[in-house]
């Protein structure tokens, strides 16, 4: 019997940490909802299947368009990852050290994919997610460390 209660908490952390994980992720889109791109024509955008003829003023107004959104982008990535990597620590960092395997499991496993997630949506600043994600990896092995030593 013990076996099968192991395997249900297994599963059902498992399920619940997925789940942390998508509520972390709506959540930050509904209070910071992420950049669309503006609309800098006033017209249909040009596609493959309905091309556009522009006018020389109308690409420059495209590329300032395009500069401005990446720059939107980029920043709100930027944010994106400090707030996962502080969400993913403390759910780590939770995990560690609650006494319930369910706990250690959700907090462990659903701090882990908020980080990597964090990392992922940052790559276009690869020395900061590196800088972060390190910091990250050393609070984490010490916190470990410190529960696991006793």
């Amino acid at each position: 019997m013990k076996k099968k209660s192991n395997i249900m908490i297994w599963l059902t952390s498992l399920i619940l940490s997925g789940l942390v994980v998508g509520f972390v992720n709506l959540s930050i889109e509904v209070v910071y909802p992420s950049p669309e791109y503006p609309d800098c024509y006033g017209r249909p955008i040009a596609t493959k299947e309905v091309p556009i003829e522009l006018t020389p003023e109308e690409i420059v107004q495209q590329q300032a368009c395009n500069t401005q959104y990446e720059t939107t982008r980029k920043n709100y990535e930027r944010t994106i990852f400090y707030v996962f990597e502080l969400i993913g620590l403390a759910l780590l960092i939770f995990g560690i050290f609650r006494k319930e395997l369910i706990f250690n499991i959700i907090g462990v496993i659903g701090g882990g994919i908020l980080s990597i997630e964090g990392v992922i949506r940052n790559l276009n600043d690869k020395l900061m997610a590196l800088i972060v994600l390190g910091v990250v990896i050393a609070l984490v092995g010490y916190f470990a460390y410190k529960k696991f030593k006793e």
